[in-house]
C-alpha cells in the first residue's frame, strides 16, 4: 500500500504484488494463516484504512461553472439557469454516457469539493497537532519576528465579539488557515520536484478542465469555501473528540490571507488585472504614474470602499454596466467579502516567491541581457528596438576573417576596389554590416557601401597599429552578461560547495538548450553565482566606472532579495529590505536608458508592509502550493477531462493520510524496518518544507533546541584529547568571575556521548564532513575566539549529558551551608541541573591577515551579501555546543594575487549573524 500510494504504483501492479504476497503466503505454512487479510485489490486496502478523502459530488456547468448539488432532481433536458446578467446560461449539464453496454445520464462536468469540517476533524486527531497550534498567541510577539503570528495582521484579527480572535478562550481551539488557488497543466510539467508535508494542507477542489473559469465565474466555487469558513468564523464548531482533548473541544477558524501569484490573487479579490488602471491592490496609483516610486506620495486603498464598489458591481442590472464600473473602479464582487473580517487590501498580499523571480529574472534578461556567444558591452545602449537586429555571431566572424585573411595576404589595395569590396560586402548581409559599425562605434546608418567604407577605414587604422592581430569580435552594448562573464560564473560554480538544501542550478544556465529556470534556481544564482563572479570583474579598483556603478545596483537587488527570505525578521530589517529596494529602482532607472518600473517592481515596495504585518516570509510564501502542483504533475491519470479531477483529488488525499499514518504510527516492536527505510528516505532531501519531517515527534532535542534521532548503538567514550576539548568548552561557557574551574572539579563529566552524522539546528540539516562534505561548512561564533565571525568545517557531532549550574542567590549556598553546620564539599557548592547538549568538533579555517587583510576587501565592502575571503589552510580544533553555529557557508575555490583562498559566504535565513 506505501510503495501504491506514496510512489504512484499503477493499480494493475499494485495487484500483481498483492497476487504474489498471496502466493508467498500460501506456499509458507507459518503465514497461512494471513492469507485471508491480503486482499486482490488495492482499494480494499485504501477502504480498510479509510485513506480516501471525503468528497461531495456537484454538477458542474461547462460554460459559466456554476454548481449544482447532485442531490437536487436534475432532469437529462435540465440545462443550467445561471443569470450573468445579460443572458441565462442555457448550457446542457447531463449528457449521455454508456457504462458496462447500459446508457446513463452523467454530469458533463463534476466538481468535487473535500468536506472541510471531517478534514480538519482527522487532523485534531493526530497526537502533536494541538500543543503545537494552541501556544501559538498565548504570549507576546517575538522579537525578532520568527512566525506569521508575530506579525501586526493576525494579532489585530476581530473575533466575532469585538475582542481580539487570538489566543481566544483557554477551552478553544482558534486556527488562521491561508487560502492559495493557482491553475496548471495536468498534461506537462512531469519533473520530479521537493517532497513535502501534505497530509497538513488541505486541497479544497480542482475545478474541471480544460477551459478555465472567468474572474467573476470562479466565484461558486469560492462561495462554498466562503460558507464553510463563515460557520467556523461564528458560532464556530464543535468536535466530540480530538487527540488532546477526548471530550471534545470547540474550533474556530479565521481565513485572513491569499497566497497567489498576481493573476489568481486578482480572482480571489476579484480585482482588474495587474496591467490595468488600478494595478495594484494595495494602493490607487493608476499605472500611468507607475514611474512614481516614493510609497509617501501613494493613496492607500480603502477597503470599505472597495467593498462598496463591488456591491454596486454585483447589483448592477446588466453585463454592460458591470464592464463600465469594473473599467472605473478596478474592482468586482467575490463572495470572500460575505466573511464579517475578510479585509481585500491586507489578504491579498504580493507574494514574495514570484515577485522576487521576476524581478531577478527581468534585471538578468531585460536590462542587462545574457549572451554565450558573444562579449558583452555595458548596457548603456537603448533597448533593442533602436538597433536593427544583429546577425548570428558566426556570420559576423566569417565576415572579420574574410576582412583579416586579405590583410594578412598583403591585399590591402583591394579593399579599395569594386572587385573585392564586392566579394567582401556579398559574403555578409547588411546586418552584419550594421552591427559591425555598431560594436566598433561607428554610424551603422546607411547604405552598404556606406558601412563598408567605414569598416574599410577602421581596419586600415587598427592593422596600421596592432600588425597581423586578430580583430576583436565586438562587443554588443545592450547585453551586459557576455560569453567572459558566463563563462566565469560557469567556472566558480564547478568550484562551489553548497549545503544539500539550496537548489542545485545548472551549470550551463543562460543557454537556450537548458531552457527555463525555477525560482529557486533563479535565486541561488542572483543571490549565490553572481555576486562572486561580479564583483571579482567588476568590484576590483580597476574596473571601468560604469561596472563598478552597475555592480552597486545589483548588489541593493541582492540584499533586497537576501533580507525578504530571512526567515527571522526585526524592523530594522525591514526598513533596510525597503530602502535598498527603493534605491535599487532609483539607479536602475538611472543606468539603464528607456528602462521601464513594472508592477513587480512596484508591488516589491509594498512589501515591507506585508512583512511587518505578517512576519517573515516563509509563513506566507507560494512554495508549498507550487510543489503541492508539480506533486499533482506526478500523479498518473487517464488523460480525459472529467475524470482527471477526481484521480487528483483521491491520490492526493489517500498520500497525506497514509503519511500521517506512518508518521504517528509506534510499533509494537523495535525495529520497524518499514518506518526505518521511510524515514531515511524522507530525511534523505532537506530543501523547502521536507526538513519538518526532521523534527517531528519522534526526535530528540538537546538544550539548545537542536534536533537528533537517537541511536544507542553509536554510544562511545571521548578519548583524552577530545575530552579536554569539551572541558575547557564547558568551563568557559558556564564558569563564572568566582568559579571558573566548574568543571570536573565540581561537576563531573561523564565519558559517555553519543556520536551523530546530523542534526537539525533551528530548522537545518547539518552534517560531520565524513558523512555529508556539503553539509558541514558552517559559519559560527566561538568564546574562545573572542565571538568573532568564523567559518569551520565540522569534524564530529555527539549528544553528551552533563550538569549544568543554576543561578542561585549570592548568600544561598553559604547560608544552607552554616546552617548544616558543615563547611560542604567542592561539589555540594555547586547546585546544578541535568541537561544534554549537542556538541561540534569544528575546524576552523584560516582567516586572512597582517599583508593579506586586503585581498578581499572588494567583497567585504558589501557586507554579508559579499561574502569574504580566508585561506584554505585550516587551524586547531575548536569545541562549541549548537547555540554557537550561526548557519550554512558556501565556500568557492579562488585565486587572488597568486594566493589559493576559498571565498566564503554566510547563508544565514536568520542574521544572527547581523549581531
Amino acid at each position: 500500500m506505501t510503495v501504491s500510494v506514496l510512489y504512484n504504483l499503477p493499480r494493475d501492479a499494485s495487484r500483481i504484488q498483492l497476487a504474489g504476497m498471496r502466493d508467498l503466503a500460501a506456499a509458507t505454512p507459518d503465514l497461512r494463516h494471513l492469507l485471508p487479510s491480503i486482499p486482490k485489490d488495492p482499494r480494499t486496502l485504501y477502504a480498510r484504512y479509510n485513506l480516501d478523502p471525503i468528497t461531495d459530488i456537484m454538477v458542474c456547468c461547462s460554460e459559466c461553472y456554476c454548481l449544482y448539488p447532485l442531490a437536487l432532481s436534475i432532469t437529462p433536458d435540465d440545462t443550467s439557469v445561471h443569470d450573468n446578467r445579460s443572458r441565462p446560461c442555457n448550457a446542457p449539464l447531463l449528457e449521455w454516457t454508456r457504462i458496462r453496454s447500459k446508457w446513463y445520464k452523467t454530469p458533463r462536468l463534476k466538481y468535487e469539493p473535500q468536506n472541510f469540517r471531517l478534514w480538519l476533524g482527522r487532523l485534531l486527531l493526530r497526537p502533536g497537532f494541538e500543543q503545537l497550534v494552541d501556544p501559538a498567541f498565548r504570549g507576546n510577539p517575538q522579537t525578532p519576528m520568527r512566525a506569521i503570528g508575530d506579525g501586526t495582521h493576525l494579532r489585530q484579527a476581530q473575533g466575532p465579539n469585538g475582542h481580539p480572535f487570538f489566543p481566544g478562550p483557554l477551552s478553544e481551539t482558534r486556527l488562521a488557515l491561508a487560502y492559495c488557488m493557482d491553475g496548471f497543466n495536468p498534461f506537462g510539467m512531469k519533473t520530479a520536484k521537493q517532497t513535502y508535508r501534505r497530509e497538513n494542507m488541505f486541497l479544497a477542489g480542482i475545478i474541471p478542465g480544460p477551459n478555465k473559469p472567468s474572474v467573476d465565474q470562479i466565484n461558486h466555487a469560492n462561495q462554498l469555501i466562503v460558507d464553510a469558513m463563515r460557520v467556523f468564523y461564528d458560532p464556530g464548531v464543535y468536535y466530540s473528540s480530538t487527540a488532546e482533548h477526548p471530550l471534545g473541544r470547540l474550533v474556530r477558524c479565521l481565513l485572513p490571507i491569499d497566497i497567489c501569484d498576481a493573476i489568481a490573487l486578482r480572482q480571489i479579490v476579484s480585482t482588474t488585472s495587474i496591467t490595468s488602471k488600478y494595478f495594484c491592490i494595495q494602493c490607487e496609483l493608476p499605472i500611468q504614474q507607475i514611474e512614481n516610486i516614493d510609497p509617501s506620495t501613494w493613496t492607500p486603498r480603502d477597503p470599505v470602499k472597495m467593498k462598496q464598489q463591488a456591491m454596486a458591481w454585483r447589483d448592477a442590472p446588466d453585463e454592460k454596466s458591470r464592464v463600465l464600473l469594473a473599467e472605473q473602479n478596478g474592482v468586482r464582487w467575490t463572495p470572500f467579502y460575505e466573511l464579517p473580517y475578510w479585509n481585500p487590501v491586507s489578504a491579498a498580499i504580493p507574494e514574495p516567491m514570484h515577485i522576487m523571480q521576476n524581478l531577478i529574472e527581468h534585471h538578468l534578461r531585460v536590462a542587462w541581457g545574457i549572451s554565450v556567444k558573444s562579449e558583452g558591452g555595458d548596457g548603456s545602449a537603448l533597448s533593442p528596438a533602436k538597433v536593427k537586429p544583429c546577425p548570428p555571431t558566426s556570420e559576423t566572424e566569417k565576415f572579420l576573417q574574410i576582412i583579416l585573411q586579405a590583410q594578412m595576404e598583403k591585399c590591402l589595395h583591394l579593399l579599395a576596389m569594386r572587385r573585392k569590396k564586392s566579394t567582401v560586402i556579398g559574403s555578409a548581409s547588411s546586418n552584419a554590416l550594421r552591427r559591425l559599425c555598431h560594436g566598433y562605434g561607428l554610424n551603422y546608418k546607411g547604405t552598404k557601401d556606406d558601412l563598408y567604407e567605414r569598416l574599410a577605414d577602421y581596419v586600415r587604422h587598427y592593422l596600421a597599429t596592432e600588425q597581423n592581430v586578430l580583430l576583436p569580435v565586438p562587443s554588443d552594448p545592450r547585453t551586459v552578461l557576455g560569453k567572459s562573464v558566463m563563462e566565469s560564473c560557469w567556472a566558480s560554480m564547478k568550484d562551489t560547495t553548497l549545503p544539500s538544501w539550496v537548489s542545485g542550478t545548472p551549470r550551463n544556465w543562460g543557454t537556450a538548450t537548458r531552457g527555463k529556470l525555477s525560482a529557486d534556481q533563479w535565486n541561488v544564482i542572483c543571490t549565490i553565482h553572481l555576486p562572486f563572479t561580479l564583483i571579482s570583474k567588476w568590484g576590483i579598483a580597476a574596473a571601468p566606472e560604469r561596472d563598478r556603478k552597475m555592480l552597486d545596483n545589483y548588489m541593493d537587488l541582492v540584499r533586497a532579495v537576501e533580507a525578504c527570505g530571512l526567515r527571522e525578521i526585526t524592523e530594522e530589517q525591514i526598513q533596510s529590505y525597503t530602502r535598498y529596494i527603493r534605491r535599487y529602482l532609483e539607479e536602475y532607472k538611472t543606468l539603464y536608458k528607456g528602462a521601464k518600473i513594472k508592477p513587480n517592481h512596484h508591488l516589491a515596495i509594498h512589501y515591507g508592509d506585508v512583512l511587518r504585518g505578517f512576519g517573515p516570509t516563509p509563513g506566507h510564501q507560494a512554495q508549498p502550493y507550487e510543489r503541492f502542483i508539480n506533486f499533482l504533475h506526478q500523479l498518473p491519470t487517464n488523460m480525459r477531462f472529467g475524470e482527471l479531477e477526481s484521480t487528483f483529488m483521491r491520490a492526493s488525499g489517500r498520500s497525506a493520510n497514509l503519511s500521517s499514518l506512518i508518521t504517528d504510527y509506534t510499533p509494537d516492536y523495535e525495529p520497524c524496518e518499514l518506518l526505518k527505510v521511510y524515514r531515511d528516505i524522507i530525511q534523505r532531501d532537506t530543501r523547502g518544507t521536507h526538513l519538518a519531517y526532521m523534527t517531528d515527534s519522534k526526535v530528540l532535542f538537546s538544550v539548545e533546541k537542536a534536533a537528533y534521532r537517537s541511536n544507542p548503538q553509536a554510544s562511545s567514550v571521548l578519548d583524552s584529547r577530545l575530552y579536554q576539548l569539551l572541558v575547557d568548552f564547558l568551563n568557559t561557557r558556564h564558569g563564572t568571575s568566582t568559579a571558573r574551574e566548574l568543571y570536573p572539579a565540581r561537576i563531573p563529566i561523564p565519558r559517555e556521548v553519543e556520536f551523530i552524522d546530523r542534526a537539525a539546528i533551528r530548522g537545518v540539516r547539518y552534517s560531520v564532513y565524513s558523512s555529508l562534505p556539503r553539509d558541514s561548512h558552517i559559519m559560527f561564533k566561538s568564546t574562545r575566539l573572542g565571538l568573532t565571525m568564523i567559518v569551520g568545517e565540522i569534524q564530529k557531532m555527539f549528544a553528551h549529558t552533563h550538569g549544568v549550574p543554576i543561578e542561585q542567590p549570592p548568600d544561598s549556598t553559604a547560608h544552607e551551608m552554616e546552617s548544616n553546620g558543615s563547611e560542604g564539599s567542592a561539589a555540594q557548592q555547586t547546585a546544578t541541573q541535568t541537561a544534554t547538549s549537542l556538541m561540534l568538533l569544528v575546524r576552523p579555517f584560516q582567516p586572512l591577515s597582517g599583508p593579506d587583510a586586503h585581498l578581499d576587501a572588494h567583497f567585504r565592502k558589501y557586507g554579508i551579501s559579499g561574502g569574504f575571503c580566508c585561506h584554505r589552510t585550516k587551524q586547531e580544533e575548536i569545541m562549541i555546543d549548537a547555540s554557537f553555529v550561526v548557519c550554512h557557508a558556501k565556500v568557492t575555490l579562488t585565486t587572488i594575487e597568486n594566493r589559493p583562498l576559498l571565498h566564503v559566504k554566510a547563508l544565514d535565513r536568520v542574521r544572527s549573524v547581523y549581531a
